[in-house]
């Protein structure tokens, strides 16, 4: 319980091989740069990036709990699940998804922020819950060879932008700002 701040050297190979977050009370806050190369979960209680780089290379799992990247930068570059809990994504800092995004159970909080997926290859899916209260604010896919499919209706509270790679959109995909 109570906040603790988790210090590493700072996105270099042997920061963390995984992360569970897993607090039954309080806050875990970033006081540098981490990078996790196998996967991180959220259980319960709160992991807060701040303005810190959070890179995650295998899994990045929300389960319970809040993952919140307040104005950092959060670099998924495997996949990305929410099953429970809250991730809320950088209002002011970057959100890539180098793999699948699945929000089976939880709540996406889009936070004026901008997501990219840029994968450099095919096979990835956008699933479960992308409308409403768990809408992307800026969506982009920006990956050279990339392939994404959306699985279900999807929406954007601002932008959708379509740089590099193949995209399958959904039955119902809403734009509320411009499409490019």
């Amino acid at each position: 319980t109570g906040s603790q701040g988790i210090t590493t050297d700072g996105l270099a190979s042997d920061d963390l091989c995984n992360l569970t977050v897993n607090k039954s009370a309080g806050t875990a806050t970033l006081n540098t740069n981490v990078w996790v190369s196998g996967n991180a979960t959220t259980t319960a209680g709160t992991l807060d990036i701040s303005t810190r780089t959070f890179q995650v290379d295998t899994k990045l799992t929300v389960e319970g709990g809040a993952l919140s990247a307040g104005s950092g930068v959060l670099d998924a570059n495997g996949d990305v699940l929410i099953s429970g809990g809250t991730l809320t994504a950088p209002g002011a800092g970057a959100f890539t998804i180098g793999g699948s995004y699945n929000n089976s159970g939880g709540t996406f909080t889009a936070n004026s922020g901008t997501v990219t997926f840029d994968s450099a290859s095919t096979g990835k899916t956008l699933a479960g819950t992308m409308i409403g209260t768990s809408a992307f604010y800026t969506l982009i896919f920006n990956g050279s060879g990339g392939g994404w499919t959306f699985s279900n209706n999807a929406s954007t509270t601002n932008n959708f932008v379509y740089t590099l790679g193949t995209v399958t959109a959904p039955t119902l995909l809403s734009v509320a700002g411009s499409w490019t």
